[in-house]
């Protein structure tokens, strides 16, 4: 079952240290929160939740993303970080396109 308090945990983990404001980090939770509710669903898989985590953190703080990412896709080598990173480096061309 979904564990709000874990789920909270690990997303201020992963912005731990970062210069962001408590207003757009409690704004971001409050987003997520609102994505998973009008799913409507009485359980959701972790998997989707992860997901939703990962998109919100792309756009909020690159560093955040590759941080959660590194958990919770159980990177194990230097390969799946070089990963997440060449998908930020596109994002960030696209953005400046």
């Amino acid at each position: 079952s979904f564990n709000e308090r874990k789920f909270r945990d690990g997303f201020y983990k992963s912005l731990e240290k970062r210069p962001l404001t408590q207003a757009s980090i409690d704004s971001a939770l409050t987003e997520i929160m609102q994505e998973i509710h009008a799913k409507g669903e009485s359980e959701m898989p972790t998997r989707a939740i992860g997901d939703l985590v990962m998109k919100k953190l792309f756009h909020l703080d690159h560093v955040a993303y590759v941080r959660f990412a590194s958990v919770y896709k159980n990177f194990e080598d230097i390969r799946e970080f070089d990963h997440a990173l060449s998908e930020i480096r596109k994002n960030e061309e696209v953005s400046s396109d």
